[in-house]
């Protein structure tokens, strides 16, 4: 740009001062010419023909120099067509150079953001880094070297190695971030050097070229701009190095990040290997508590108190993070205010730049005016010029006319020369006339005229002196003639004094005029110095407007990078929405496909029932033959002890149903902990749903700011633009009212039609200089105002994007407000389903509880009926022994057979309460069992429970298979024992018939027929009894069939299957010992020794289990409480890091609302990135404790099922 005003200003100023050269050059030879002649005509000319002579030279002179300047003329009409065709070539030229260095300029500008953008990026890329924090410290280390492919730079000393996670890495990365930032400040102070330098070189080709520079100065500008063009060039490789640079710096900070992720993996696999290494200790510690020795005991909770510690630890490196980080936002808010106070001052400066830009407006408008008047001023001094070369030969004619008749006069009157005067008057007349119409065009023509006409009177002249004789008449004809002729001449002497005097005033007025020249010359030079003035202010102010606009545009590129920031925000809002609800699809799925296998299951186990049921139909039956077989003959021992292994086996399987009520109690606690576990992570996330609406409203407002300050800047920008516009308005009418005032003095000037030829083409020149650099800074100036207007234009268009871009965010934030509504809905929807499952658990756990309880009291009181028939059955048998009147025994059996009979109603009773709770339990347990799954967030979890359900299901079946196997068995066993003793029971009916027979002939001998009908009625009383007695089983055995249904129908449940299985094994123990007792009454009281003696080893077993039991509850309940004493003391660890967040943003948003809005932005949005940072790692670390605590609560049911197991 400056180069071609420079080549532009040197052409047109070589150009026009030859041509003012010449045109002074012609004026000075008119002027001193006119002076030459007028003095010449004052001289007396004595003889005629020198007088000839001398007019004929002259005019011969005259013609020379029309014919030389003619070619003057031609010459320069030449160099003016070269001259307007080298300008118009060297514009286009310069044009050219213009818009390519409009493209370099615009592509330095793009590739200085983009450096900006990568500058940025690596900042954050660096502060995310720094604010990774460690969840445990662990002992590995990792070294990594980081190479750099630039080979401008060097990495820091020190930078290669990284040890440990909490050690020497953090240190390193925030060197290295100093490092990058010192860097970068390099870089940038190199680019604003080399600015610096290029606006040096551009303000010194613009600097104003001294007059009769020539050649020389345009030499010296093309060197210019080859400097510049070397200095650009030398530019762009800094940037190339820059750029080189911080791709160099982007790859190491990409290695440092990979080696970090890698080291935070290999880091959570060790923190796996080793929670899994405590838990197989914890296990093994557990499973056998009555051999573990006390250091064993006390292993696990020093492991857990080290693993405390080094929380702790982690918990104090994040607090003095925090406080780091505290720090740094302190010192941005600093540079954020020295920023903001910069921004006023360039406000101020702008609107400086404002007033001086309209002051260079209204002095731009003076100096196209003066130009113009400089214009008419050449175009009036060409008509002056003409008009006195008219003039000067309109005087020459009259000269020469003169002196030829003065010639005339001088010589001696003869009678011959009467008609020659007369033909000379005539001449004069004729030449007067001529001199009027012809005036100037016919100058040459007339002279050559005159020289025919005064050759032809001379010839004349000769020949009337020749011829001699003439009369008198015609000498006085003559002398008349010559009396008019020198009447004629006095006139034309008259008239030369009076051109004279004319002259004379002439002169007076030019001097006037020069005068008047020289007053203005001197009123414009101060003018001139005014404008330079002017114009060097208007250049400052100019410069101070570009920064002014640059920071404006870097400004516009930080919103822009706002906007965009937020839109990818956005955008990772929405994606993770929809990550949400594709893992709420997936858990729909898969909680679908768990209720279709559990409900396989269902059928698979309601299958397993039947044939289950019709086993022990068939069991049953078996067992009522070998009863009756065993009632009719007491000789089958073998029969007896197989029912003794029976019972040994049922015992053994209500020790199991024990161990499995058990397993479903310590399943309700453990759903206990894990309700209010969920119930913790809902009110947690409840809690950071609030967060990120009280974020989200934050940014609302911080949106809402800015779009009010970009709305108050355009109206400002507008009320400038109109004032500007008046004041322009004002200007071009103050330059009218001036161009009239110049016009007047023009007018002035031209009235006094005379100048100094040398005095005016000097100022010419000058003037013509003025107006050359006086149209260099308009055009100039006109092109920045262009290009204001444009930038005007684009900060327009960016800011209306903006506002688009910021009403696409904020309809983007309502969008996730009433997503957030629906979300926080939800939850508080899924927390009231917990807390009625909770309350369900609580209410079924105390029904469970009060069953329990139910079922010991019913085990006591069939105790005590127990030991009530063992006394009746001793008194039965003693009143057996000894003969007794039939009529007290009587009573005595339905005494007996009422007790049986109330029994057996009180059996009943207990088994419909048992059936109708059972019934509800199940129900509740099934209705907990649904909420629960729906409740179930992790999709790992469920699916290792329902791959433990399917192995659970998978192993039942096989124990039903093998059960059922062994019942057919044991059935086919047990029907070759009814026919077998079918067989022995045809043979002893034949032994009993006889016997009776003999019975009855030794009866009718003794005693006679009352003796025979006494013994008739005991032996129906006992068949009687022995009925009563077996329906009393049959019913027993139902019951034992709607237990085992019932306990069956439990085992469905998946939540808690191990709990009811414990209360159908502890019913089914109580069954079988209600079978025992009643086997054992129907079998006699032959064995009554053995059955006491076997029950009290069952009551001692019973005691000793319960205190080992008892032993093992309130150990796991101390490691419980415990552990649950950690797990509150570190979500109050936890719980105090988010008060320390919540205070640091607080004083965030303090220092967010001290700052200016506007400039604050970024810090903010920086500051809530760190904050997000901080709450996803105080996350990770809940997560992990969270972890911990279901990896301890699993060992401890482990150890509490291996503890019920041994």
């Amino acid at each position: 740009m400056s180069s071609w005003l420079g080549g532009l200003g040197s052409g047109l100023g070589q150009s026009l001062g030859q041509v003012g050269g010449s045109l002074s050059s012609f004026t000075g030879q008119i002027s001193t010419f006119t002076k030459d002649m007028l003095l010449e005509g004052v001289e007396e000319v004595g003889d005629a023909s020198t007088e000839l002579l001398a007019s004929s030279s002259k005019l011969e002179q005259v013609e020379a120099e029309y014919e030389r300047l003619k070619r003057i003329h031609a010459e320069l009409e030449e160099k003016l067509e070269a001259s307007e065709i080298q300008i118009k070539r060297q514009s286009a030229e310069y044009r050219t150079l213009m818009q390519q260095k409009d493209v370099e300029i615009s592509h330095l500008k793009a590739r200085q953001s983009g450096l900006q953008e990568e500058v940025r990026k690596l900042q954050h890329s660096a502060q995310s880094v720094t604010s990774d924090p460690a969840v445990l410290p662990v002992t590995t280390t990792a070294s990594t070297t980081t190479t750099t492919s630039s080979s401008y730079m060097s990495r820091p000393p020190g930078a290669a190695l990284h040890q440990g996670f909490h050690g020497s890495s953090d240190e390193m990365d925030f060197s290295d971030v100093i490092w990058s930032q010192q860097e970068i400040n390099r870089l940038s102070a190199e680019l604003m050097r080399l600015e610096a330098e290029v606006s040096h070189w551009r303000s010194v080709s613009q600097a104003s070229i001294p007059p009769g520079a020539g050649n020389g100065d345009q030499g010296e500008v093309l060197k210019l701009q080859r400097i510049i063009k070397e200095l650009r060039e030398e530019m762009g490789r800094e940037v190339d190095e820059h750029q080189h640079e911080l791709a160099a710096l982007q790859d190491a900070q990409r290695q440092k990040m990979a080696d970090i992720t890698r080291r935070h993996r290999d880091e959570l696999a060790e923190y796996e290997e080793r929670i899994e290494e405590l838990e197989e200790q914890k296990h093994t510690g557990g499973t056998s508590p009555a051999t573990v020795n006390a250091p064993q005991d006390s292993s696990v909770p020093s492991d857990l108190q080290s693993t405390i510690q080094t929380l702790k630890e982690a918990a104090e490196e994040q607090e003095e993070r925090l406080k780091e980080l505290t720090a740094g936002l302190e010192e941005a808010g600093r540079r954020q205010a020295t920023l903001q106070q910069e921004k006023e001052e360039a406000r101020a400066e702008n609107a400086e730049l404002l007033q001086n830009y309209t002051r260079l407006q209204t002095s731009v408008t003076e100096l196209q005016t003066r130009v113009q008047e400089q214009e008419g001023k050449a175009r009036n001094k060409t008509q002056l010029d003409q008009e006195i070369q008219g003039l000067r030969k309109a005087l020459a004619g009259a000269e020469e006319e003169i002196s030829r008749l003065k010639s005339l006069q001088s010589e001696p009157k003869m009678e011959v020369e009467h008609a020659d005067v007369l033909e000379l008057n005539t001449v004069t007349g004729t030449l007067r006339k001529e001199e009027e119409l012809v005036k100037q065009d016919k100058v040459v023509l007339y002279e050559l005229t005159l020289q025919e006409r005064l050759a032809s009177a001379e010839g004349r002249v000769e020949s009337d002196s020749l011829d001699g004789g003439e009369s008198s008449e015609q000498l006085s004809g003559l002398r008349a003639e010559l009396e008019k002729s020198e009447q004629s001449l006095r006139e034309t002497q008259e008239e030369r004094d009076t051109l004279l005097n004319e002259l004379e005033e002439l002169d007076r007025q030019n001097q006037e005029a020069t005068q008047h020249v020289i007053s203005v010359k001197e009123q414009l030079s101060v003018q001139l110095k005014e404008s330079e003035a002017e114009v060097a202010r208007l250049k400052s102010e100019l410069r101070t407007a570009t920064d002014q606009r640059v920071a404006l545009q870097q400004e516009l590129q930080a919103q822009q990078e706002k906007l965009s920031q937020s839109a990818f925000t956005l955008n990772d809002l929405h994606m993770g929405k929809q990550e949400l609800e594709g893992t709420v699809k997936v858990l729909r799925d898969k909680l679908g496909q768990a209720t279709e296998m559990g409900n396989e299951a269902r059928r698979e186990t309601q299958e397993h029932q039947r044939t289950l049921q019709e086993r022990e139909e068939q069991l049953s039956a078996a067992r009522a033959e070998l009863c009756e077989a065993g009632e009719r003959g007491r000789e089958s021992g073998g029969s007896r002890e197989q029912l003794e292994k029976e019972l040994e086996e049922l015992s053994r399987e209500l020790a199991e149903m024990r161990s499995s009520q058990e397993k479903v109690m310590s399943e309700d606690y453990e759903m206990k902990m894990k309700n209010q576990r969920l119930k913790t992570e809902a009110e947690q996330a409840q809690g950071r749903i609030e967060e990120l609406a009280r974020q989200v409203r934050e940014v609302q407002a911080a949106l809402s700011r800015t779009v009010l300050e970009k709305d108050t800047r355009i109206e400002a920008l507008k009320l400038e633009k109109s004032q500007l516009e008046g004041e322009l308005v004002q200007a071009e009418r103050g330059l009218q009212e001036q161009t009239r005032q110049y016009q007047q003095t023009v007018e002035e000037l031209t009235a006094a039609r005379s100048m100094d030829a040398s005095a005016l083409q000097t100022e010419h020149e000058r003037t013509v200089r003025l107006n050359q650099e006086k149209d260099l800074e308009i055009s100039q100036l006109r092109r920045d105002v262009e290009q204001m207007a444009s930038d005007h234009r684009d900060t327009n268009e960016m800011l209306s994007i903006t506002v688009a871009g910021q009403k696409q965010l904020t309809d983007l934030l309502q969008e996730k407000d009433s997503f957030m509504e629906s979300l926080r809905s939800s939850m508080a929807a899924t927390q009231r389903e917990m807390e009625a499952a909770v309350q369900a658990a609580t209410e079924e756990a105390g029904a469970l509880r009060a069953a329990l309880e139910e079922k010991d009291k019913q085990l006591g009181g069939m105790k005590e009926d127990k030991s009530h028939l063992k006394e009746e059955i001793d008194r039965l048998r003693d009143q057996q022994s000894r003969p007794q009147h039939p009529g007290l025994a009587e009573p005595r059996t339905l005494d007996i057979i009422t007790e049986l009979e109330t029994e057996i109603s009180q059996l009943k009773s207990s088994r419909d309460g048992l059936g109708e709770e059972v019934q509800a339990l199940r129900r509740r347990m099934e209705e907990q069992r649904d909420r629960l799954l729906s409740s179930q967030q992790s999709v790992q979890a469920q699916q290792n429970e329902l791959d433990q359900a399917h192995q659970r299901h998978e192993q039942s079946r096989e124990n039903y298979d093998r059960l059922i196997h062994a019942k057919d068995e044991e059935i086919g066993r047990l029907q070759q024992e009814v026919d077998h003793l079918g067989h022995t029971r045809s043979s002893q009916e034949q032994e009993v018939v006889i016997l009776q027979q003999e019975d009855k002939t030794q009866s009718s001998l003794n005693n006679g027929e009352n003796c025979n009908e006494k013994h008739d009625l005991s032996k129906v009383e006992i068949d009687r009894l022995v009925k009563g007695i077996k329906e009393k089983e049959t019913e027993i055995s139902q019951l034992n069939e709607k237990n085992l249904n019932l306990t069956r129908q439990l085992d469905q449940l998946a939540v808690s299957r191990e709990e009811i299985g414990k209360l159908s094994q502890m019913v089914l123990q109580k069954d079988l010992e209600i079978q025992a007792l009643h086997a054992r009454v129907s079998l006699g009281g032959g064995s009554h020794s053995q059955d006491m003696m076997f029950l009290q080893q069952q009551l001692q077993a019973y005691a000793v289990e319960r205190e080992q039991v008892l032993a093992v509850l309130n150990e796991k309940t101390r490691e419980n409480s415990q552990l649950r004493s950690d797990y509150h003391r570190i979500m109050d660890i936890v719980a105090g890091k988010e008060a320390v967040l919540l205070k640091v943003q607080q004083e965030n948003q303090r220092l967010s609302t001290m700052s200016d809005p506007s400039g604050s932005q970024e810090m903010f949005r920086e500051t809530i990135q760190n904050l997000s940072r901080i709450i996803r790692c105080s996350c990770v670390v809940i997560f992990g404790g969270q972890k911990d605590s279901s990896s301890v609560g699993r060992a401890r049911r482990l150890q509490q099922d291996s503890g019920f197991d041994s």
